[in-house]
């Protein structure tokens, strides 16, 4: 999939050489949603957790700190560079072998009845080693603002169930989709947004429609388990690992549980090994 809004800059002033160069993903998106939820949902810890990650925590304001994770080993803390409720969040890192900080800006706007949210992520190398990591959140960002807005607009205020499994597939990189794509019934061999599938989870089988397809990133809804988003990612690599989760949103308190051990099922028999978590 080509980026975006992708867009290359030089920094470092007219001298720079092309190993100053740097690349920026911008995305935006249209929500049916106040300003101001669209703000909480940025940078409130239990609002985190209902669209991005498994965990979070929030030292609010400029010069504060974004911390989240996706469990053990995957991990990270920002810091808040500008804090301008309901208008402009950023948040940035300096990594090792990074030319310049890693940010990510967060624009607010109404416009009539909406909320338009603008991202900029930039601080991307401009070199082939970082297009594993450019592309990757090009389509993982292009998911979690979907979900973002899938929380607000269907589930807003709601806490989220997220049961989770990552595997590495030990199969070549080209079979892990149709394989995917098998195991849910599409007919196809390539999805797109509106196809219907069908979900096998345990003894249980829902039937769902495609609402997002990337090169390595797929998200369903299934209306009968009150509007739950289904995310699947292949992350980069010859050998990667598939990682699926599970966000249901007021399904009862016994059935996350439940749907931990069949979602580990699922992917178990796509074949490969790994680690799953439930929150």
């Amino acid at each position: 999939m080509t980026p975006a809004g992708g867009e290359t800059e030089a920094v470092g002033g007219a001298d720079a050489g092309a190993a100053d160069a740097t690349r920026s993903l911008v995305k935006e998106i249209a929500i049916q949603a106040p300003p101001d939820a669209v703000w909480r949902a940025l940078t409130d810890a239990e609002e985190l957790r209902r669209w991005f990650p498994l965990d979070a925590r929030v030292e609010p304001g400029k010069g504060g700190k974004i911390w989240v994770s996706w469990g053990e080993g995957m991990d990270g803390e920002q810091g808040i560079d500008i804090w301008e409720p309901g208008k402009h969040l950023r948040t940035s890192v300096q990594g090792e072998g990074m030319p310049v900080p890693f940010a990510t800006d967060y624009y607010i706007e109404v416009r009539g009845d909406t909320t338009i949210l603008r991202l900029v992520s930039s601080g991307f190398g401009a070199g082939a080693e970082w297009d594993d990591m450019y592309f990757g959140m090009d389509g993982g960002w292009s998911y979690f603002l979907f979900n973002l807005r899938h929380y607000l607009e269907r589930h807003a205020g709601k806490p989220r169930s997220l049961a989770f499994v990552r595997r590495k597939q030990g199969v070549p990189r080209a079979a892990v989709l149709p394989s995917l794509l098998a195991a849910l019934g599409h007919g196809g061999t390539t999805p797109a947004a509106g196809d219907p599938v069908s979900i096998p989870l345990g003894d249980c089988t829902w039937d769902g429609r495609i609402a997002l397809a990337l090169r390595d990133h797929l998200a369903l809804i299934i209306p009968g388990l009150d509007d739950a988003l289904l995310f699947f990612e292949l992350e980069p690599g010859a050998d990667p690992h598939l990682g699926m989760y599970l966000s249901t949103y007021g399904t009862g308190p016994q059935l996350p549980g439940d749907l931990q051990h069949r979602v580990e099922r699922f992917v178990a028999g796509l074949g490969g090994e790994g680690a799953s978590r439930p929150l």
